[in-house]
Formats: C-alpha cells, sequence, structure tokens
C-alpha cells in the first residue's frame, strides 16, 4: 500500500514538473515570437511591452513583403519588410501614394458650393527625415487609415516610417496611439 503511495505522489511530482517546463517554454516562445523577425531582418527597436499578433508575407512579380504586426496597452505597431529590386523607386512610390491623400482635388459633385476640396493644414503630414529613411507625423481614423481632414474622425495618432536599410530591404514602420509623445521615442529606437 505504501508503495503505492510512493509511486502516485512521484506521478504526480513529475507531471507538475513538466507543467511548469510546458509553462516556462510558452512564456520563452512568446517572448522570442517578436524578437524573431526583427532579428531575422537584422533591423532593431524598442517593443518592450508588445505582443506579436500576425507574420504575414506577400509576394508579387517586383517584390515580397513580410509584415509584423504587434499590439500593446498603448500601441498597434506594424513593421514591413520589403524585398525589391528598385528602392528608391518603391520608396517614391509609397510617398506618393501617402502624399496624394491630402493634395486639394476638385468635387467629384456637379453643382456644389465647393469647387476643390482641401485639407487643412493641421490634418496634412509632418514630415522629419532620419538617418536612413523619412518619417511622417499625422492621424489615422478607426480603421488606421490614413488621409483624415476632419476632427471628428480622428481616432488615432500615428506616424509612418520608410527606411533604405541597403541590401536588408526597405523597412516600413506604422505606429498607431493616443499621443504622439508616445510613439516618437519609440521611432528614434529603430536602426537597420
Amino acid at each position: 500500500m505504501l508503495y503505492l503511495y510512493n509511486t502516485y505522489t512521484v506521478s504526480k511530482k513529475i507531471l507538475f514538473i513538466a507543467l511548469l517546463i510546458v509553462v516556462a517554454g510558452l512564456l520563452l516562445i512568446n517572448k522570442d515570437q517578436l524578437s524573431s523577425p526583427l532579428n531575422r531582418w537584422k533591423i532593431n527597436m524598442d517593443l518592450s511591452g508588445a505582443k506579436i499578433v500576425n507574420v504575414t508575407t506577400d509576394k508579387t512579380k517586383t517584390y515580397q513583403t513580410e509584415t509584423l504586426e504587434a499590439k500593446s496597452d498603448e500601441l498597434v505597431i506594424k513593421i514591413a519588410k520589403t524585398a525589391t529590386e528598385d528602392h528608391q523607386k518603391f520608396i517614391k512610390d509609397r510617398k506618393f501614394s501617402l502624399n496624394s491623400l491630402f493634395i486639394p482635388t476638385t468635387s467629384p459633385y456637379p453643382e456644389v458650393i465647393t469647387n476643390i476640396i482641401e485639407c487643412a493644414d493641421e490634418f496634412k503630414p509632418k514630415s522629419q527625415i532620419l538617418e536612413k529613411g523619412e518619417i511622417f507625423t499625422l492621424f489615422a481614423g478607426e480603421r488606421f487609415n490614413f488621409g483624415i481632414c476632419v476632427s471628428d474622425l480622428v481616432k488615432y495618432s500615428a506616424i509612418y516610417g520608410i527606411f533604405d536599410c541597403g541590401t536588408k530591404g526597405i523597412i516600413e514602420l506604422w505606429l498607431f496611439g493616443e499621443k504622439e509623445e508616445d510613439l516618437l521615442p519609440k521611432v528614434k529606437t529603430f536602426s537597420c
């Protein structure tokens, strides 16, 4: 009887230790899961407190993009690494797409009071040149979209950055948060 009791106790201890090992492994995997794509891409950025949400790959004839999405309590972060033949054309196209959201356009409706639809200067992106690229500070809507020109639709402060990291590819950053002050320090930790 004593032998069965000892075997049962030993089995419980082994099961408990195995459970601890599994839990510790899961915690380590979750921690390394975020840094793994950044290490593979050979870039650095402080993402402490953020948890990975999604990693995707997209391939077309002209480029291949890997995207990492992460969230923390205060921020939503998206980082994309793109491999393409013509870095300058890709960067120029991305900047044009962003800036075209804020270009004055004619009204699509006939007989309207205003002939031109224009975004106020306070909603237009503010550009800042950094060592390897450029960042734009602007506003975003509920669906993390740019081109918001009305204060009622503004949900987030946002930063979009595009960096030419040479042979490592082109890195794009999207950061969304309540306040711009929370975003800029994170972007400043980026290096490639």
